[in-house]
């Protein structure tokens, strides 16, 4: 009986031993944007169910976040969870990383690529922004996306998102999550002011005083 549990043990922790190796090693590959040697480690373990489909799942956010597109490509068909590719396109996003946006994008739905817009904005990357500008309405969510540029003071995109969106809804939106924080949203209330006064014409301003 204590052999048995002795020799169970000891292939259990093999077995654990050859996971965290193989996990190591593509991880390593991915790191590296080393797609061949990643392959060869994806065809002998094949079949094996060494890995599990969460530990994919990790690799797969890894190369999103590392901006390793070809082996994003190759570990694609061992995740079949849709959330993932969620979570990926927001890696890309916040790290800048065009091109597996572009990849991952017509795999997500509208709310997911509105998510990601905001993950661009708030980490500044302003070729992901234009990219998806085109793909979303910076209206919706009470216009957040410009509250994100101007709570983290992204001077351009403040500028870019502006005239794209209702700057109140974007300044309620920040006071209700700022409200105790007046330098996240004071920015922008100024602006809506300052387009305020500017708004008003020298007929507007003449008749205004007339009336005094």
């Amino acid at each position: 009986m204590t052999d048995n549990i002795w020799k169970e043990s000891l292939a259990y922790t093999r077995e654990k031993t050859k996971i965290l190796s193989s996990f190591g090693a593509m991880k390593d590959c991915i790191c590296k944007d080393d797609v061949n040697t990643l392959k060869r480690i994806l065809s002998h373990i094949q079949g094996s169910k060494t890995l599990d489909e969460n530990t994919y799942q990790e690799l797969l956010q890894t190369a999103a976040r590392s901006g390793a597109i070809e082996c994003f490509g190759c570990l694609q068909p061992y995740v079949a969870e849709p959330t993932v590719y969620s979570d990926a396109l927001n890696n890309a996003a916040e790290k800048g990383h065009l091109k597996i946006v572009q990849h991952i994008e017509p795999l997500v739905d509208a709310y997911a690529k509105e998510e990601a817009l905001c993950m661009a904005v708030l980490y500044n990357r302003m070729d992901v922004v234009h990219y998806f500008l085109p793909l979303c309405n910076p209206k919706n969510q009470s216009s957040k996306f410009l509250a994100a540029a101007a709570a983290e003071r992204h001077t351009e995109l403040f500028d870019l998102l502006y005239p794209l969106s209702n700057p109140k809804d974007a300044l309620n939106y920040l006071k209700r999550k700022f409200g105790h924080q007046p330098e996240s949203w004071e920015a922008l209330e100024q602006r809506i002011v300052r387009d305020k006064l500017l708004a008003v014409t020298p007929q507007d301003r003449c008749t205004k005083r007339s009336k005094i």
